[in-house]
């Protein structure tokens, strides 16, 4: 292991491990990076490496232990050890490690008040609670607005300004910098939602109401998500304009039936209808996943999917997720259905991620439950106040699914199809009246880079 090994090829060598000689492995690895065997960028890139292989407690734990016997610990190290605490951390809760996550970014922050990751951070963690602390609120807004000075054209900051507006009762502010970013070529649809919320909630002035039903009348069109040949130009095109593509008839079906063989029992004796978490970390889960990725391999999914993250975020290459599922849905089952729902929605979070979904049965309305997408939906997280009412500006459910109503797509798929969609897509089950129809379905996640709130100058250490 040397200057060479990028933090991706560790972690992919972690990866080709079962649960038992992974573990095994990282720990060895972070030993000798903390007792200065390995140090500098090389000892950075394990902590993160072990990291993305899903092994975040043991990594935060060693990282903090060799800042702890460091006299002058680096800012890229803090930086680092932050987004650790901060790692799936859970939605909207002030809880676990988010005092010293926060704590390490305002100490970034002062002794580089250039970074403008930290100055994000700082900022996204008073978003995410759950609790009024509004001797924050200031800091946040400070935060931002430096942060807009340094990226003047960063949608993130502006957006997340508004947000902090919005909720210390300056509207006019927050309309003026929602709009501003709607009114941008690229246009910005959570900003758009955050305007129609407004509306919604009758919190404009009578001239801010007429501005914005004026302006944004209109809806983007929704040209499908069906490119017109599964090539990686036309599937990018498709899914940068609505967070979605489907490519179909790329996997091998008689894979997809070997798959459904070998899921159904361990579903069944489990006695759940949505199952992946649990084995994460097992024998029977690595197994079963690595026969879903080899089914991926075999066709240019993967390739895509690289494509994507390559576009999106320059110097990184696609690496797995540690989240897969599988799920089992039936028609008239209520318990096994998902409402509408984006997979994170956190404002301080470690990495962007593209979901594959791959049906192993026929579905879509008429045939099976199925899933639908909210295309050309919010590009940002949005939390539903009846779900999280101590959320400071959660979007009612009245009103998400109001606005939803225009943008919903309900595709038909078959056994060897495949969907790609990003975090912060809403989706649902669909409902079908077929009796006795059922699908079963498998998604992994791939890390598509690293978040305007991930990992900082990600590529001076991978």
């Amino acid at each position: 292991m040397g200057e060479g090994d990028t933090a991706i090829r560790m972690a992919c060598e972690l990866r080709a491990l079962g649960p038992r000689a992974r573990r095994a492995t990282a720990e060895t690895w972070l030993d000798r990076a903390t007792n200065g065997q390995y140090a500098g960028a090389v000892a950075t890139r394990i902590f993160l490496a072990v990291a993305m292989c899903g092994e975040v407690e043991l990594a935060r734990v060693a990282l903090r232990k060799r800042l702890i016997a460091d006299a002058a610990p680096s800012v890229a190290d803090r930086f680092l050890l932050a987004t650790l605490c901060s790692f799936h951390r859970g939605i909207a809760v002030r809880g676990g490690h988010y005092h010293e996550s926060l704590s390490l970014y305002r100490s970034v922050v002062r002794e580089d008040p250039c970074h403008f990751s930290a100055r994000l951070n700082v900022a996204a963690h008073w978003l995410d609670s759950v609790d009024p602390i509004e001797c924050w609120a200031d800091e946040a807004r400070t935060c931002l607005e430096q942060a807009i000075e340094l990226r003047p054209d960063d949608d993130k900051a502006v957006y997340h300004l508004g947000r902090t507006c919005e909720m210390e009762g300056a509207l006019e502010r927050a309309v003026e910098l929602f709009y501003g970013l709607v009114d941008r070529p690229q246009g910005h649809s959570s900003a758009r939602m955050r305007l129609h919320q407004a509306r919604y909630d009758e919190l404009l002035s009578h001239a801010q109401r007429s501005i914005v039903e004026r302006n944004l009348a209109a809806l983007p069109e929704i040209s499908g998500l069906d490119p017109e040949r599964p090539e990686a130009a036309r599937v990018s095109s498709v899914f940068e304009t609505h967070g979605a593509s489907i490519m179909r008839g790329v996997l091998d079906p008689e894979r997809l039936r070997d798959l459904a063989r070998r899921f159904t029992p361990h579903l069944r004796s489990l006695g759940t209808s949505h199952a992946g978490g649990m084995w994460r970390q097992s024998d029977l889960g690595f197994g079963l996943a690595q026969a879903a990725r080899s089914a991926l391999e075999a066709s240019p999914v993967l390739k895509i999917v690289d494509a994507l993250a390559a576009k999106s975020h320059a110097g990184w290459s696609v690496h797995d997720h540690s989240a897969w599922y599988v799920q089992d849905r039936r028609s008239g089952d209520g318990a096994s259905r998902t409402c509408a729902h984006q997979d994170h929605p956190v404002t301080s979070t470690e990495s962007t991620f593209i979901t594959v979904w791959m049906p192993l049965d026929a579905c879509g309305p008429s045939i099976a439950p199925g899933l639908r997408l909210a295309v050309a939906g919010p590009e940002e997280p949005m939390l539903v106040r009846e779900e999280y009412p101590r959320c400071r500006d959660g979007v009612a459910a009245a009103f998400l699914r109001d606005y939803l109503e225009r943008h919903w797509v309900s595709p038909s798929f078959e056994p060897g199809d495949v969907l790609l969609f990003g975090p912060n897509v809403f989706h649902e089950t669909t409902t079908c009246n077929v009796p006795g129809a059922a699908r079963m379905s498998l998604d992994l996640r791939f890390e598509a880079g690293p978040s305007a709130l991930g990992f900082h100058h990600a590529a001076e250490w991978i």
